[in-house]
């Protein structure tokens, strides 16, 4: 498992957006070699180094991913027919008219339509006309969109502070929760989902699932309240009292 985590944080070292303060990017790279040149990695530490850094990186990593889908819209199509033969440039064209998107392409959802060969010539369209946007952004980003990009960057580092108030709230929630240590372990879940979703290492949350996740949870230990008091049984005075 940490050779495989080791891959996720030489993978999110080597796709670290532009314009990252170039002493951030020195420590990540020396924290990379130091793990990678280590006779052995404990895979909590491992985890929490990189998300560390993705702390760090995340408000630029939404900013540039940003860039890329508006270059996606505007050029991705073009770049990948620029790679195709005539004849799989046509069954192409066919599955985008019929509604086909680039992600449905890159993630190889019409695969079973194509025939093995123009799989494959397909799969290197997409690497090269996704290396080709790459490029594009990155040269767009250091220079007349640069502004743009950094405002957008601001945005997104106010919306981690955000994400930081709600992270440390379920923190002490789960300090807090004692009656029930299972709903406590579904909130460290929840924390450990959020900041995974932070750098590669598990799927991104939305804001709205996280801003949520507070309120879910309060109504769960409701709920689990509501649980244990039908399972207690009611004692009865016979002298006229109930309990």
């Amino acid at each position: 498992m940490s050779k495989f985590t080791l891959q996720l944080y030489r993978h999110f070292y080597d796709n670290l957006p532009p314009l990252l303060p170039a002493e951030l990017c020195r420590q990540i790279e020396k924290s990379l070699l130091g793990f990678e040149q280590a006779s052995s990695v404990a895979l909590e530490e491992l985890e929490n180094e990189i998300i560390k850094f993705g702390y760090n990186v995340w408000p630029y990593w939404q900013a540039y991913q940003e860039f890329m889908e508006q270059a996606v819209i505007k050029t991705g199509h073009d770049y990948v027919l620029a790679h195709l033969s005539d004849e799989l440039k046509e069954k192409y064209l066919d599955l985008k008219n019929y509604g086909a998107v680039w992600h449905d392409f890159y993630l190889g959802r019409p695969a079973e339509i194509f025939e093995s060969e123009h799989r494959v010539e397909l799969a290197m369209a997409m690497v090269e006309a996704t290396q080709k946007i790459k490029n594009t952004v990155g040269l767009e980003i250091r220079g007349l969109g640069r502004e743009q990009y950094l405002r957008r960057v601001e945005d997104y580092n106010l919306l981690l502070q955000k994400i930081v108030l709600e992270v440390e709230a379920l923190k002490k929630m789960a300090e807090q929760e004692k009656e029930h240590l299972s709903l406590a372990e579904q909130i460290r879940a929840k924390i450990i989902d959020i900041e995974h979703g932070l750098c590669f290492l598990g799927r991104q949350l939305e804001w709205h699932d996280i801003k949520n996740a507070r309120e879910f949870f309060v109504g769960r230990r409701a709920e689990l309240n509501r649980l244990k008091g039908i399972h207690i049984p009611k004692k009865i005075d016979f002298y006229g009292e109930e309990e």
